[in-house]
């Protein structure tokens, strides 16, 4: 993919993050926590593929096929499962107490899960 198109695509991704947010507010306003976290899970996931497209790449597993993978039975897929896999990557990336050895992450995959995080559990929200 080239530049331009990556970049649109980051920017089209952040305006995206920031209405899902609203969304994802309105669900955890109303107790609908189960639509908060589809609307969670779906975000992420299509932060991990414009990372992939960006080039993510994780030591520990093929990223770009745990993201493919049907089902967590999936051989491409670490034990741990699809989404414990995609969380503690992105968890890896975010969080300056973690280690983040053997992750390659662009400066715009961080800055889309850190839009993720802010935009989604604001620090007003924290008790």
């Amino acid at each position: 993919m080239n530049n331009d198109n990556l970049k649109s695509d980051f920017e089209g991704l952040k305006n995206w993050i920031v209405r899902k947010s609203d969304e994802h507010r309105s669900c955890r306003q109303e107790e609908r926590e189960w639509q908060a976290e589809c609307i969670e899970a779906d975000v992420l996931r299509k932060i991990f593929d414009f990372g992939v497209k960006a080039g993510l790449r994780v030591s520990w597993c093929d990223i770009e096929k745990v993201l493919a993978a049907e089902d967590d039975e999936d051989p491409e897929v670490p034990e741990e499962g699809i989404q414990e896999t995609l969380f503690d990557v992105w968890q890896r990336v975010t969080d300056p107490d973690m280690d983040d050895r053997g992750i390659e992450a662009s400066t715009e995959v961080r800055e889309l899960f850190k839009l993720f995080e802010e935009s989604f559990w604001p620090a007003e929200d924290e008790p």
